[in-house]
């Protein structure tokens, strides 16, 4: 039963993860600051010297998307809706859980590699630190593998042009609605279940999945019967413990697929509607305007990306004996074994100055024009600076006067508290502020550019309304 007192608690933590997430886009922030002044520096004292691609990424030369304006503002909703609706359906008794919504917000606008990223980020360290019951270690921990499944899944098969023709030219009829979410959602099931069954077969235990027992325990009635059958026909082939031991398996695999298949279908069904109605400026250039920049360059850098942060986790699993590293150190090592693989391909298969030229100073005046239209009076800018400053300002005298104020053994928990409580309002601004600014300027602008591949630059620079020209058959339009 939800209380006053539990959801008073969820509010408090939930803006304490705000608050976090705040801190680390700054800290991030700052440090591509750093190495742009850095590489900039270097160029000028070493002209000879061709400074490494890994430079060239960090600034942005090979990534199709904006580091602020895309990437860490669809990261940070993905992260935070993630821990949201795992610590809804927590409180609450379903058969759901719902913590890859935000992981298929991502991956449907940015592709797999984000999508996974966000995905590992929740279970590996923001669902994990701040989940609500108890067993975190074996019930959130573990199971980021089955995030990042899901998150590749959603973010290739979003490449392909069934999504971008499903947002280009919205159905009306209902079984065209039910085959996409079949298509995304069962398929995300189907591709997740395996991963969940071996990470049930690597923790030994045999994990209730679905938060209602009942449920669970119905679905595990219904399949005794198939176990049963499926045993007697692999007796007859192989070992007699061989055959148990794989027909266990079997139906291990058909549990998790039942599980699982309302649950990635919801979740994707409401990353879609995010996607529509929260943010359609975004659903406007990163998905009905999608080039072929966004599809094919970055590949590696992401993926790169991946391996460095999914290595302490790898380390962990294949540590503790609770994990069986000696028997499934391959499935705890395979995230990382195959982001550097695909790393290292694209990095010797690509020129050191290759570039992708793509749309991103047209993307950029759109999003500034965006910001500019939820704050159309200098005076609410300074009010939203005046914010920010306050904040910092309440942080240091808070950080000053703490230790006289409560025991040192309490003083950093305190402050953490405190601080990310603070900055999680701010988070919450921004993102408010950015979801109406993209309503607003589509309401008033209408169209954003050409539906196409190739959007029209002078529609992305002015942001017209009119309805774009059509150009002559067989001539496409390029880039300006």
């Amino acid at each position: 039963m939800v209380t006053l007192r539990s959801f008073t608690d969820f509010i408090m933590v939930a803006f304490s993860v705000l608050g976090g997430i705040v801190a680390i886009i700054q800290l991030v922030t700052y440090l591509r600051r750093f190495v742009r002044n850095l590489s900039r520096t270097v160029r000028d004292f070493l002209p000879r010297i061709t400074l490494p691609n890994a430079i060239q990424a960090v600034n942005g030369v090979h990534s199709p998307f904006l580091w602020n304006k895309e990437v860490l503002p669809i990261v940070s909703i993905g992260i935070v809706t993630n821990f949201v609706a795992l610590t809804l359906s927590s409180r609450l008794t379903n058969i759901l859980y719902l913590d890859m919504t935000g992981t298929a917000f991502v991956a449907l606008l940015l592709g797999p590699w984000y999508g996974a990223i966000t995905g590992l980020i929740s279970n590996s360290l923001v669902n994990w630190i701040l989940y609500p019951g108890a067993g975190a270690d074996l019930v959130v921990f573990p199971w980021s593998l089955v995030n990042m499944t899901g998150g590749f899944f959603w973010g290739y098969l979003a490449r392909t042009s069934r999504l971008r023709d499903y947002f280009l030219s919205p159905p009306h009829h209902a079984r065209d609605h039910i085959k996409l979410l079949f298509l995304f959602g069962g398929g995300c099931a189907a591709m997740c279940a395996p991963v969940g069954t071996a990470i049930t077969l690597a923790l030994g235990k045999s994990l209730t999945l679905a938060l209602d027992p009942a449920v669970a325990g119905a679905l595990d009635k219904l399949l005794v019967a198939e176990r049963t059958a499926l045993q007697g026909l692999l007796t007859p082939v192989m070992h007699q413990d061989t055959a148990v031991y794989s027909s266990q398996i079997a139906i291990n695999v058909l549990q998790n697929f039942a599980r699982y298949l309302p649950d990635k279908t919801l979740s994707f069904a409401i990353a879609v509607v995010m996607i529509r109605f929260g943010f359609p400026l975004f659903e406007k250039l990163l998905i009905k305007q999608r080039t072929q920049e966004m599809v094919h360059h970055g590949t590696a850098w992401e993926s790169l990306l991946l391996f460095v942060l999914y290595f302490p986790s790898a380390l962990i699993l294949n540590s503790l004996k609770e994990y069986s590293p000696g028997r499934f150190w391959m499935l705890w090592a395979a995230p990382a074994l195959i982001s550097l693989t695909v790393f290292l391909l694209f990095f010797i298969r690509r020129h050191p100055n290759d570039s992708c030229s793509n749309d991103k100073p047209e993307r950029l005046a759109l999003y500034q024009r965006a910001d500019s239209s939820s704050r159309d009076t200098e005076s609410e800018r300074s009010l939203e600076n005046n914010l920010r400053r306050a904040g910092i300002f309440a942080s240091i005298i808070f950080f000053i006067a703490l230790p006289f104020l409560v025991p040192l053994n309490q003083y950093w928990r305190v402050l953490f508290n405190f601080v990310c409580l603070v900055y999680g309002f701010h988070l919450v601004i921004v993102l408010s502020r950015i979801s109406m600014g993209q309503n607003i300027y589509i309401h008033m602008h209408g169209s954003v550019g050409n539906s196409g591949d190739n959007p029209n630059p002078d529609e992305y620079a002015h942001g017209l309304s009119a309805a774009p020209v059509p150009s002559p058959p067989n001539i496409p339009r390029s880039h300006a």
